[in-house]
């Protein structure tokens, strides 16, 4: 293989999946959709998994509505297109929409009954890998 230590990441496998489950719940995290696992090698040559990403595999939707403008039928009306247009640009390995409700969102006491599921608490941030563009037009 390479050098014990060196690091590298590759393309999960679905065996990866349940040893990557155990590891991050030992150590207080959660695996989201992994496409790739962070692999370093071990003294005996081998890989020994320690991480992963999920890589553009989870469609991020950021709508807003006008709380004044936009009305609940309105917006559940525009909530189903839009998961529509998710599914039909998603592949046979994508299940998952993820769209982040704001705290004190209209829409959070109803999160879980339009069928969406909290992943926990995150604060969601951006890096723009093309210059200076700032985040909120």
């Amino acid at each position: 293989m390479s050098d014990p230590g060196q690091v590298w990441l590759r393309l999960v496998r679905d065996e990866d999946i349940p040893a990557l489950k155990e590891m991050a719940e030992a150590d207080k995290h959660a695996v989201f959709m992994p496409t790739h696992v962070f692999v370093r090698v071990n003294e005996e040559g081998g890989e020994e998994l320690i991480g992963c990403a999920s890589v553009a595999s989870v469609p991020l939707v950021l709508p807003y509505f006008h709380t004044q403008r936009c009305k609940a039928r309105d917006s559940r009306y525009l909530i189903n297109v839009m998961e529509a247009l998710v599914g039909n640009l998603m592949n046979e390995r994508q299940a998952y929409l993820c769209v982040p409700f704001a705290e004190g969102s209209p829409f959070e006491p109803h999160i879980a009954r339009l069928g969406y599921a909290s992943a926990g608490k995150f604060q969601l941030t951006f890096k723009n890998l093309k210059g200076p563009r700032p985040i909120k037009e």
